[in-house]
C-alpha cells in the first residue's frame, strides 16, 4: 500500500496531531520533559509516540522511547496510553508510567504520579491548533530508573494539551514558552506568534492574563509580562541543566527530507531557568522553565551545545 493511500485512511488531516506534555522541574534542579503524541504524520495514521527525557546538571540526560501501532494507541478522558506508557488521569491524580528495556539491555523505568492540581485554564484557538492548560500546577513524585540505579524525583510540574490540524512545527512556526513554578505560585506563558495560552495563579488567587506576553531579551533572557491586566512581570533567566530533542525523529529518511525541504527540522528545547519579578510592588523568586521548539536553533545558543 503507498503512502498516500495509508495517509487517506484517516478521518483527519494529514498533519493532525494531539499531544499531551509533562513539563516539571524536581527540587534538586532535574528537568523533566515528557510527551505523548498520536498524529497523522509519517507511514501510518494515527500511531503514536512517548518521549522523555530526565536531565541532571551534572548526571546527563536519560531518554526513553515508545512507538506504537494505531491499535497499540489508547485514548482516555484525559490523557494517553502507547503501548505499556501511560499517562492518565482518575479522581484529580495522574498516573504517569513509562519502561523500556529487557533483561538483558536493561530497563529504563520512569513512573510517578502528579497530584494536587490547582486546576485548569480554558482552551485556546490558535486556528486549527487548539492549547490548554490541564493542569497550571501539579504536585509531582516519582522515579526514573536505569537499571539498578534510581533517582527519585519530588518536584512541580504543568500538563499541557494540544492538539489540531495544524501544528506549529508543521508550518514551521516558533513555540516559546516559559514556567515560572513553586509550591505557591504558577504562571506561564506558552505563545506562537501574537497567539498566547496564559495564566498566573499566586497563593490560590488567579490573576487575569488577557494582556500577557513573552518577549525576548539580551543573552536568552525572557521577560514575562501580564500588565495592565496584572501588576506582574517577570524576568526569566536560562540556566543549566539543558537538554535537546527532535519531535519528527520517528520520521523515516524520505520523510524528514520532505520535512526538511518543505519547512525546516524542528528541534525541542527545555531549559532550568530562574525568575525575578514583581507583583504589585513585592519582589518573587522562583525556579522557572523555558521550553523553545523551532527551525532556528536560536535560544540559548553556546559553544558547548547547552
Amino acid at each position: 500500500m503507498s503512502l498516500i493511500a495509508l495517509l487517506a485512511c484517516t478521518e483527519r488531516g494529514l498533519m493532525w496531531a494531539e499531544t499531551w506534555e509533562v513539563i516539571g522541574l524536581s527540587d534538586d534542579g532535574a528537568l523533566v520533559d515528557i510527551t505523548f503524541t498520536r498524529g497523522n504524520a509519517g507511514v501510518w495514521a494515527g500511531s503514536g509516540k512517548v518521549r522523555g527525557t530526565v536531565t541532571a546538571k551534572d548526571e546527563g540526560t536519560v531518554r526513553y522511547g515508545m512507538d506504537g501501532m494505531p491499535d497499540n494507541v489508547q485514548v482516555h478522558e484525559r490523557g494517553l496510553s502507547v503501548g505499556t506508557d501511560r499517562l492518565s488521569e482518575t479522581g484529580g491524580v495522574w498516573t504517569l508510567e513509562l519502561i523500556e528495556g529487557n533483561e538483558l539491555d536493561g530497563y529504563r523505568d520512569f513512573r510517578g504520579s502528579l497530584s494536587d492540581g490547582i486546576g485548569r485554564t480554558e482552551p485556546v484557538d490558535m486556528g486549527d491548533w487548539t492549547v490548554q492548560g490541564a493542569e497550571m500546577l501539579v504536585h509531582m513524585q516519582g522515579y526514573a530508573r536505569v537499571g539498578q540505579r534510581d533517582r527519585l524525583l519530588d518536584g512541580n510540574a504543568v500538563v499541557l494539551h494540544r492538539h489540531g490540524e495544524r501544528p506549529p512545527m508543521s508550518r514551521g512556526a516558533t513555540r516559546r514558552a516559559a514556567f515560572v513554578l513553586d509550591d505557591t505560585l504558577s504562571v506561564g506563558v506558552d505563545q506562537v506568534g501574537s497567539q498566547v495560552l496564559a495564566w498566573a495563579v499566586i497563593d490560590g488567587v488567579r490573576l487575569p492574563a488577557d494582556d500577557a506576553v513573552l518577549r525576548i531579551g539580551d543573552k536568552a533572557q525572557v521577560q514575562l509580562d501580564f500588565r495592565p491586566a496584572a501588576d506582574l512581570i517577570f524576568q526569566v533567566e536560562p540556566h543549566r541543566p539543558r537538554v535537546r530533542s527532535w519531535p519528527l525523529e520517528h520520521l523515516t529518511g524520505p520523510e524528514l527530507t520532505g520535512v526538511d525541504l518543505w519547512v525546516g527540522i524542528p528541534t525541542r528545547r527545555l531549559s532550568k531557568a530562574i525568575a525575578i519579578g514583581m507583583f504589585e510592588g513585592q519582589p518573587l523568586t522562583s525556579n522557572a522553565l523555558l521550553l523553545w521548539s523551532d527551525t532556528e536553533d536560536a535560544l540559548a545558543r553556546d559553544e558547548d551545545g547547552g
